[in-house]
């Protein structure tokens, strides 16, 4: 296989293997296999590794620890990319650890900001954004049973969001906490309620697997 990065740690052939994997599943998967580099670069570097096959929870802590110079989407990015590595791995090797959910620090609830003049803080409540919005609704002929909700624009803008990655070939689950730090969540099980599979994704998952198979179908004897 050509591929811009060459593995060069002991967990190179798995790493060449979950690359790969990932690409026969339609994902082009280009950003990750880089940004999973920066891991098989400092596995090549570090000495405690005893077990070529297998990954320990304390190689893992300290790789963690080595990305705390970075900046915060940066370093969710590597380690978005090195879990899905680790549970592919653990999968096939179950003595092998998995990267924590938990293995960064909370962060506080961000707060979020939106443009609005001096007139309107101490008139704009909750119940009046609501009232404002089903409104809006209803002059534009947006309405329903039951009806649109304030918060359906804010589902709808992460559903958005995973399908284009999606049709891109994008490896959304390496992309959740990207997503989460653009929706203000603490962590990415918040995020995780937005991926489901709708007819649309349903068909192009198809029309992915029929192409894999007709240009690796075997010609008749």
């Amino acid at each position: 296989m050509n591929r811009l990065v060459a593995f060069h740690s002991p967990l190179a052939p798995a790493m060449d293997e979950f690359v790969a994997g990932k690409r026969m599943q339609g994902y082009d998967y280009t950003a990750q296999t880089r940004t999973l580099s920066y891991f098989d670069r400092f596995l090549a570097a570090d000495r405690s590794q005893d077990a070529a096959d297998r990954l320990t929870l304390e190689t893992l802590q300290h790789y963690v620890a080595s990305t705390g110079h970075l900046a915060a989407r940066s370093r969710h990015t590597r380690i978005a990319s090195l879990r899905e590595f680790s549970r592919w791995l653990q999968a096939r090797c179950p003595g092998s650890a998995i990267l924590p959910l938990d293995i960064l620090p909370r962060r506080r609830e961000r707060e979020r900001f939106f443009p609005i003049s001096p007139e309107q803080v101490a008139a704009l409540s909750c119940g009046q954004a609501y009232g404002d919005f089903r409104r809006l609704c209803r002059h534009c002929g947006v309405w329903g049973q039951p009806p649109p909700r304030l918060h359906d624009l804010r589902h709808n803008y992460a559903c958005r969001r995973l399908a284009l990655w999606r049709q891109t070939g994008m490896d959304i689950n390496a992309l959740l906490p990207i997503l989460a730090t653009a929706m203000g969540h603490v962590n990415f099980f918040a995020t995780q309620r937005h991926l489901h599979l709708d007819a649309v994704a349903l068909r192009d998952a198809a029309a992915l697997f029929h192409t894999h198979a007709r240009n690796h179908q075997e010609p008749l004897p």
